[in-house]
């Protein structure tokens, strides 16, 4: 791969053809008036522990709301379990 040219070549654009599932619904997502929404952590998909150096360090993947698993984020649990206590409900 060092051989091949970070390069883009408008000559790759094609012509965009409308389709109407293309067309994103927003009616269920609330957007501000500064274009933001605010995302909220649906459940909690796995755990881990991290080991640092001298400690460790517990962390949960976090399936948020508006994403899929995919999307899910490593977060630490100390922090969701101050913000979003109704996760760990167990």
């Amino acid at each position: 791969m060092s051989g091949v040219h970070n390069v883009f070549h408008v000559s790759l654009l094609r012509k965009y053809v409308p389709d109407a599932s293309h067309v994103i619904d927003f009616s269920y997502i609330k957007v501000n008036a500064d274009a933001t929404f605010v995302v909220e952590p649906v459940r909690i998909l796995d755990r881990s522990t991290k080991r640092l150096r001298r400690k460790e360090v517990d962390l949960v993947k976090v399936c948020w709301s508006h994403h899929d698993e995919g999307d899910a984020s490593w977060e630490l649990e100390s922090v969701m379990r101050a913000e979003y206590p109704k996760l760990f409900l167990d």
